[in-house]
């Protein structure tokens, strides 16, 4: 008489669970917290790039406006006094007629709220707005010596807040100079002083 086969018996298998331990999970944490870390910064540098491209063309369609502004004046060609010139001394005789006023407000500034002021310049400029001050003596002279290349209108807010004016930080800068060419200066100094820019440039 035959015997029913028993059925084959094998060693119990450890069972796994599909959680993840606690170490696994203090992993994936780290990795996201570096991932992010390295994206923030990427980030954060592609912006404040798109910010000075911003700039820059800003500054070249003020630079070109001032061009016009020189031609329709008799300036062309002249150094020294602004009005002999033919420079405007404020940006109004410009905006909005040339320029909305969109174009003097740099991204980076901290100092207003273009909702509250809209005519409210961003950029610096060198060109004085009374005669007979020490500004005008000093751009007079900028002009006659650096002609072409005396810098009219600059952006230094492409830089952090600490050590904004001290001389002794190194500092980005963007401006539009008489020729209507833009120039970017990175160092140490006064960017007030119109021979900081003019140094960068081999002169």
């Amino acid at each position: 008489m035959s015997k029913l086969a028993e059925p084959k018996r094998t060693a119990p298998s450890s069972i796994r669970t599909t959680g993840f331990t606690l170490v696994e999970i203090l992993v994936v944490v780290v990795i996201v917290a570096l991932l992010a870390a390295l994206l923030s910064g990427v980030y954060g540098r592609v912006k404040e790039s798109a910010r000075q491209a911003n700039c820059v063309s800003n500054l070249k369609q003020i630079g070109a406006a001032v061009l016009l502004y020189r031609t329709d004046y008799d300036g062309e060609g002249r150094y020294g006094d602004p009005y002999m010139m033919g420079l405007p001394t404020s940006q109004r005789p410009l905006s909005p007629s040339l320029l909305p006023w969109s174009i003097w407000r740099c991204p980076n500034e901290w100092h207003f709220d273009a909702r509250v002021v809209p005519s409210k310049a961003s950029y610096y400029t060198f060109i004085p707005s009374a005669p007979d001050t020490i500004p005008w003596k000093r751009f007079v002279d900028a002009a006659s010596r650096f002609q072409d290349r005396t810098p009219l209108y600059f952006d230094p807010y492409h830089n952090e807040r600490a050590g904004f004016f001290s001389p002794l930080t190194s500092k980005l800068g963007l401006a539009v100079t008489l020729s209507g060419a833009t120039v970017r200066v990175f160092k140490k100094g006064d960017f007030t002083l119109i021979d900081w820019w003019i140094d960068e440039q081999g002169n």
